[in-house]
């Protein structure tokens, strides 16, 4: 069997080895992001950049909020924990991060999301990169929807 590769990274003076998951873990938690980012994304592409109304930015943005669940959350970070390796004192000590996580990270939440987004991008950076011509036509297509002119009206008679 194949030795899988490794991505690395160094933040705040410790390195970080991340390898990939289970392409079916993967594929759940790519399903758990899309459920949470998917409708503000939409939200977001249809804001006219222009002059942003920000209730509609405020309900894109909270949107988020309220389907990002802790448990879900938990899991995310929990699951990429598994496949992370911490390595102190000059490489010689390689423990898995899920085995030490509360201690690493206490006091140091903004060092844990900066793992947390390199070890995503380790995951899905091929399947974003493919998808990424996909994603920018539907922002197109979204842009030019609002362009079009009003056709909701038949004869003065809305159809909402």
């Amino acid at each position: 069997m194949a030795q899988i590769d490794t991505k690395s990274t160094i933040i705040d003076g410790v390195t970080y080895k991340v390898a990939p998951l289970d392409p079916f873990v993967a594929n759940d938690i790519l399903i758990d992001i899309g459920h949470v980012l998917g409708p503000s994304i939409g939200a977001l592409a249809a804001i006219d950049e222009g002059a942003p109304d920000p209730a509609a930015l405020n309900e894109a943005i909270g949107g988020l909020f309220q389907r990002l669940e802790k448990d879900t959350m938990r899991s995310l970070i929990g699951t990429l924990a598994e496949v992370t390796e911490v390595c102190v004192g000059g490489g010689r000590d390689a423990p898995q991060l899920n085995n030490i996580m509360t201690l690493h990270f206490r006091g140091k939440l903004g060092t844990m999301y900066q793992w947390l987004w390199f070890a995503l991008k380790v995951q899905f950076e091929d399947f974003f990169a493919l998808a990424a011509p996909a994603i920018a036509r539907a922002g197109a297509l979204v842009g030019a929807a609002s362009d079009s002119p009003d056709t909701s009206q038949i004869d003065g008679l809305s159809i909402d």
